[in-house]
């Protein structure tokens, strides 16, 4: 429905740099369609870009709940470790990644390097 967009509609929002709308959206569509790996990393990524680390890890960590092989969340999750200084956490996140990446066999594909991978 026009009035219910979903999560391609937050996308669309965060890529025109509108943030604050992009995650007001990413929310909208979770109270509507229920919480999806895709929905946490954007929420995740949104939140960090605004400055809210804490908040960005605990949507990525919910994304991961949802998803375990979710890619992008683990490497987003290394970075975001690596950024607080707990390199081990990072490595964690790196290898967990790395795993997952060669189970499917595609770790840099186009989706991945846009950082879309994790969209359904």
């Amino acid at each position: 429905a026009p009035d219910a967009p979903g999560l391609d509609h937050a996308y669309r929002l965060a890529d025109e740099g509108r943030g604050d709308e992009a995650l007001a959206a990413v929310r909208a569509c979770v109270e509507r369609e229920g919480p999806s790996a895709a929905a946490c990393y954007l929420e995740g990524v949104l939140l960090d870009a605004a400055g809210r680390p804490e908040e960005a890890e605990a949507a990525l960590r919910r994304a991961l709940y949802l998803e375990p092989g979710h890619y992008d969340a683990l490497v987003f999750l290394a970075l975001l470790a690596e950024r607080a200084g707990d390199v081990r956490a990072a490595e964690g996140y790196r290898r967990r990644a790395a795993r997952v990446a060669q189970a499917s066999g595609d770790a840099a594909g186009p989706d991945r390097a846009a950082g879309r991978g994790g969209r359904r």
